[in-house]
């Protein structure tokens, strides 16, 4: 199925399709609060909520979308309202595919602080010029997870442009739990041996400023040098992440 929601059209602004895959309707409901407070006055939001992975539904919901522009928002995702704005601004100078900052849910639990301090806080990236997607081709729907990563390869072996703003940033009520890592680590580990080499092209270093694998475990040691009580829990979530994604 399809739902489709207008906010007011504006001539002089490009129209710009968000399309949301739904899974948890309360997390889409808080979803399309924030979207609500755009600033920008010209958004067509299509959520997606038949069955099938996230890449399927984004690729549905592009056939169904207008919009020069298209976001891939995930329901779990709250914009900052000039959030859209500030992307179209970006786009205008020549970018094709917009990178945003994003801030993650505080973990509340010892378990959950141990997750986050093994994960990266990469940028959102899936605001993208219309047209990009028309050449390149939309989402490969053999990947569970990691679909979002294996498209930006083809933006970048295409020679488009990635843009960044800093003036916005999407919140991100991502579930730090260990069911979470489990199910992530299980239906991510074929991806992750194919494409774990993208996140350090050199113009997704440019853009994340992350490092590599090696940076990320760098990162993770100096952080448990200065909370040391947090050893017991990331040994155990990164053992798990290597053992998980050693299945055959």
């Amino acid at each position: 199925m399809k739902r489709e929601k207008k906010i007011a059209k504006a001539k002089n602004n490009p129209l710009v399709s968000i399309v949301i895959p739904v899974h948890i309707t309360a997390k889409a409901e808080k979803c399309l609060k924030a979207l609500e407070r755009q600033t920008y006055p010209n958004i067509e939001i299509i959520t997606i909520d038949r069955k099938g992975f996230p890449a399927e539904k984004r690729n549905y919901g592009f056939t169904k979308s207008k919009g020069e522009y298209v976001f891939f928002l995930d329901e779990d995702e709250y914009l900052s309202p000039t959030a859209i704005e500030d992307c179209v601004r970006e786009a205008e100078k020549g970018y094709d595919v917009i990178a945003m900052p994003i801030i993650k849910k505080p973990p509340v639990s010892y378990m959950s602080r141990c997750i986050a301090i093994t994960r990266t806080n990469t940028p959102k990236m899936m605001f993208f010029r219309r047209g990009v997607l028309e050449k390149i081709g939309l989402f490969n729907p053999k990947y569970v997870l990691c679909d979002d990563v294996e498209i930006l390869e083809r933006v970048i072996k295409n020679n488009y442009r990635i843009g960044k703003v800093s003036t916005c940033f999407m919140l991100h009520d991502e579930e730090t739990t260990l069911r979470g890592v489990l199910f992530k680590s299980l239906f991510g580990r074929k991806p992750f041996s194919e494409i774990a080499y993208v996140c350090q092209l050199p113009e997704l270093v440019r853009i994340t400023g992350l490092g590599g694998t090696s940076t990320n475990r760098v990162r993770i040691f100096r952080r448990l040098l200065k909370e040391p009580v947090y050893i017991p829990g990331v040994l155990f979530v990164m053992g798990l992440r290597f053992i998980v994604r050693r299945i055959p």
